[in-house]
């Protein structure tokens, strides 16, 4: 798709409207750096049980505003060479109304979160058992990664929604963040993002703003991080286990289906009626 200029994607496939958004009202606090299947949902249900809401995850990137158009543009600024620093104003066209951030979208763009934002607290989501991980991942967000030509790749091209999925996250983010496949680079990567974010802590002298965290640690070193109590009876919530996340997504996205298999009908329908009117008037 790198050969169509942006313009005419975003004029072709706009779902956001050209505005500036609301103003944040409330400061960003955390930033939750770990990669996708590093407990990302579990600790974002935790941090609204501890008041941080609204922590935004992957999830939201699919329902309205529809964020993945807003990052695909800020993904094509982080790399192209010689653009601005990306700034909390730029992320702020997505995350005005978010005290913390979480998931994929805030690994990628870790370096530049942690700058823009530098009085929000950086947890470090780990897995500690790292094959878990990567079949976690493979089973998961391991399809952006292969980028089938599909039923889903069809529809993509007749609904805006699902054409920035393809375009930001199999296009873009997944082979930018995975060095081109993260069947074969995962691994290393995660390795690597885990030390780049310690050593540029490290670096800015900043360590104490850092938790390193897996799920398995519970409240305990989270609430204690955070300053804030225990909650009383109430467990740690659970993780969100590869079928339940395919569920999730197929639900979320079905209206998107529903849409483009519309569009499909009305595309097929101006073309056999182009053709007809076609035939009649050569043909007769």
């Amino acid at each position: 798709m790198s050969w169509i200029p942006d313009p005419i994607l975003h004029t072709l496939y706009g779902v956001r409207p050209a505005a500036p958004p609301p103003q944040r009202t409330k400061p960003m606090q955390i930033l939750a750096v770990g990669i996708s299947r590093s407990g990302t949902e579990s600790l974002r249900e935790a941090l609204h049980i501890l008041g941080f809401k609204h922590t935004h995850h992957g999830f939201d990137t699919i329902l309205p505003p529809y964020d993945l158009e807003e990052i695909y543009r800020l993904l094509k600024r982080k790399y192209t060479p010689g653009s601005p620093n990306l700034t909390a104003e730029d992320f702020d066209t997505f995350l005005w109304d978010c005290v913390g951030v979480s998931d994929l979208h805030a690994a990628e763009f870790a370096p530049e979160l942690i700058s823009a934002y530098p009085d929000a607290k950086v947890i470090l989501n780990t897995r500690r058992d790292l094959d878990a991980w990567y079949t976690s991942m493979e089973a998961t967000m391991g399809y952006f990664d292969a980028n089938p030509v599909d039923w889903d790749w069809v529809t993509s091209w007749f609904c805006a929604e699902l054409f920035w999925v393809r375009q930001c996250m199999c296009r873009t983010l997944m082979p930018r963040f995975f060095g081109g496949s993260f069947a074969e680079n995962g691994m290393d990567v995660y390795k690597e993002h885990v030390e780049m974010v310690r050593a540029l802590m490290k670096v800015r002298g900043e360590q104490g703003r850092l938790l390193e965290w897996s799920v398995e640690d519970g409240w305990g070193p989270l609430c204690e991080f955070l300053g804030k109590s225990v909650p009383e009876g109430i467990a740690f919530p659970s993780g969100n286990p590869p079928q339940a996340w395919a569920e999730r997504i197929a639900r979320t996205t079905e209206v998107y289906h529903r849409r483009a298999v519309r569009n499909m009908a009305l595309f097929g329908a101006v073309v056999v009626g182009v053709f007809g009117v076609g035939v009649a008037r050569w043909g007769g």
